[in-house]
């Protein structure tokens, strides 16, 4: 692909071009950054960061194009879903683990969504999930669903655990160093970091040693702490499946603690 290895600017040109085809009735104009893009019609402004697609093609993956173009195909439904709403239901509400950089770009964006700290670059924000895309809740959604933050994100952990099992009933014991992997062909794998004190039974089994790792969205990586070795596993572990995944989400490593999750290894 053209801009596999060429500046930022050479996949904004293309994306732009994309766009432009995926979405004829909107404006699609070059953003303040070399990897930014913005998409307008009317009253409507859509911020495009290009960011993580440019990291995956960085490392030259064959299936670049494909990639990068399905994110292009994602932004044209929000875009759709942006210019063409429909009604919001509660139930819609997710929480959703997204690093610094993600979060601001959505902030750039979207007035009053919420975002929290949870340990390093990582952060939850609430999402409203659709069929057909996914976008940070914020005060006009509140607004729309008469929720208040703190009941939204109530609700988000209640369809948080009405879809994906308690952490205790994924996880399993590893032998040495060996990491453990929760892969449940789900998108948001990764939230079941947000519900610390669900991860308490199972920090308790592993002798109070507790390391997860997210690299990505729909993965969780796990292990058991007892020496230097089994840190550099997970760690090595986790910046190979963010390096590998399209929409890498961070490869810090968490350790857990009864106060919460703290930064055991570093970006």
């Amino acid at each position: 692909m053209a801009f596999a290895a060429s500046p930022p600017e050479a996949l904004r040109a293309w994306a732009r071009a994309e766009l432009r085809t995926l979405l004829p009735q909107w404006t699609i104009e070059d953003g303040d950054e070399p990897l930014a893009l913005r998409a307008k019609r009317g009253e409507h402004d859509l911020g495009v960061w290009l960011g993580r697609p440019f990291e995956y093609c960085e490392t030259k993956a064959p299936d670049c194009e494909r990639v990068a173009r399905e994110f292009l195909v994602g932004v044209a439904r929000a875009a759709h879903e942006i210019a063409n709403p429909t009604g919001l239901d509660p139930d819609q509400l997710i929480p959703a683990v997204r690093s610094r950089r993600v979060v601001e770009a959505y902030q750039a964006r979207s007035e009053g969504m919420i975002a929290e700290p949870i340990a390093g670059d990582l952060f939850v924000v609430y999402m409203i999930d659709t069929p057909g895309t996914a976008a940070p809740a914020n005060k006009r959604t509140l607004a729309e669903l008469h929720l208040t933050p703190e009941n939204a994100k109530a609700r988000a952990l209640q369809n948080l655990r009405a879809q994906l099992p308690a952490p205790a009933a994924l996880v399993r014991p590893q032998q040495g160093n060996a990491v453990g992997v929760i892969d449940l062909g789900n998108y948001y794998t990764s939230s079941l970091l947000v519900p610390h004190s669900a991860w308490a039974e199972v920090a308790h089994a592993f002798g109070g040693q507790l390391l997860v790792a997210v690299p990505a969205p729909e993965l969780l990586l796990y292990v058991g702490e007892t020496d230097p070795s089994t840190v550099d596993a997970i760690a090595a572990a986790a910046r190979e499946a963010f390096v590998r995944s399209p929409r890498g989400t961070s490869p810090i490593v968490l350790r857990w603690s009864p106060a919460g999750w703290t930064v055991a290894t570093p970006p």
